[in-house]
């Protein structure tokens, strides 16, 4: 399927973004144009063969020492791997091949100790591991070696820490906003947290609407300094570079059924009245709004899934302008295939990476109907093993 795109003007969009409210020096930029991708829909003959090639996996070493048994989260960073368990109690990570480096496990309620760690997130540009703890209102700052640097404690939940700058770390409240006291944090998507946890800032006017949606976390951090951002409901990808210069990078055209996008004058127009039904989710949903959950735009291709009933996943290429909406488990093609390759944590150049449990899939294998060389790759896995990180590349660009 082509991508149709189109360069339009940036007019009238300085008041989406937002200044520090010490010191202004974080800018908009003075970018002429925005590429708008025109999103079709879903093409019934495309199948996975078409999009996946060249897939593989990583076992992940197993000792006493480094035994977990799923993952919460997983980053790159530098050619190593960094793994949060899934019950947030251990930091783990492995060189690119799997080998065992080290981890944190230091749950408690002393100085240095976190309850419980729902979020993680290397940044590419500071080599820094970031980590929150929820229960205890703390934001936990170490280095590539895993080393405690600095913890820092706020007066509210942190959800998600996108990034660390200039001394100051970057946050992302993607709950409902609506529940925030007037200030900084319902003002703003994005927010500016220094180290004494104060948040000084922000970037994004907050324009969506009220939800009760969790999880969603539509964020990149890229090594050059620069994050992207794509809003609860948005069509528009916000760069933001590492002197704080925001842009609109693209806005999505949502022209099929299956999904569509959020106008801003759509945005300005939603009442705040919390009693109104339009302002749940479902009711969105049903009107076809997406509902951006992840974003990948840190090699190529970009990758946005959408948490829609039908969690889609589209891949657009600004290298060959090819771009595709799809359904990761109902798309034509080999069950196995799609199966390993339905999502994706962790992106580094053309390379996707998911984890699997290999007894897990093993044990699936007759209810997925798994076969051909993929049932033999999963049934040579190691059942009673760490996790194995499948990578697969991404035949868009081509």
């Amino acid at each position: 399927m082509k991508l149709w795109k189109s360069i339009l003007p940036v007019i009238g969009i300085a008041g989406l973004f937002s200044c520090n409210t010490n010191n202004s020096k974080y800018k908009v930029a003075t970018s002429d144009s925005i590429t708008i991708l025109h999103v079709h829909d879903i093409d019934p003959d495309l199948s996975i063969e078409n999009l996946i090639d060249s897939v593989g996996y990583i076992q992940l070493e197993t000792t006493p020492e480094s035994l977990f048994a799923d993952m919460r989260g997983l980053e790159i960073l530098n050619d190593k791997f960094y793994i949060l368990d899934f019950k947030g109690t251990t930091i783990l990570s492995f060189d690119k091949n799997g080998k065992f480096l080290r981890k944190i496990s230091a749950q408690g309620r002393g100085p240095n100790e976190y309850i419980m760690l729902d979020w993680m997130r290397t940044d590419p540009y500071t080599n820094k591991v970031l980590a929150v703890d929820g229960f205890s209102n703390k934001i936990l700052i170490y280095d590539e070696n895993l080393k405690l640097e600095k913890i820092v404690h706020t007066d509210f939940r942190p959800r998600i820490v996108i990034a660390f700058r200039d001394q100051k770390l970057i946050h992302y409240n993607y709950v409902n906003k609506e529940q925030e006291p007037p200030g900084l944090l319902k003002e703003f998507d994005l927010h500016i947290i220094d180290m004494t946890g104060k948040t000084t800032g922000g970037y994004i006017k907050n324009r969506t609407p009220e939800h009760n949606i969790l999880g969603t976390h539509a964020t990149s951090s890229h090594a050059d300094g620069s994050i992207s951002f794509l809003p609860i409901f948005g069509d528009t990808v916000y760069n933001i570079s590492a002197d704080g210069t925001i842009k609109p990078s693209y806005i999505l055209e949502m022209e099929g059924k299956h999904i569509k996008g959020l106008s801003e004058r759509q945005r300005n127009e939603i009442e705040s009245d919390e009693n109104n039904p339009s302002h749940r989710y479902d009711s969105w949903e049903e009107k076809g709004y997406l509902l951006p959950f992840e974003i990948f735009d840190n090699g190529t291709p970009i990758s946005i899934t959408f948490n829609s009933r039908e969690s889609l996943r589209y891949l657009y290429s600004p290298q060959s302008g090819k771009s595709y909406l799809y359904n990761p488990m109902k798309i034509e093609g080999n069950s196995t295939l799609k199966f390993l390759t339905q999502s994706a944590m962790a992106q580094q150049g053309e390379w996707f990476y998911q984890p699997h449990n290999a007894i897990t899939m093993q044990n699936l294998s007759d209810y997925y109907k798994f076969s051909g060389k993929y049932l033999d790759m999963i049934n040579g896995m190691e059942p009673d093993a760490n996790p194995v990180i499948i990578y697969y590349l991404s035949l868009i660009h081509i």
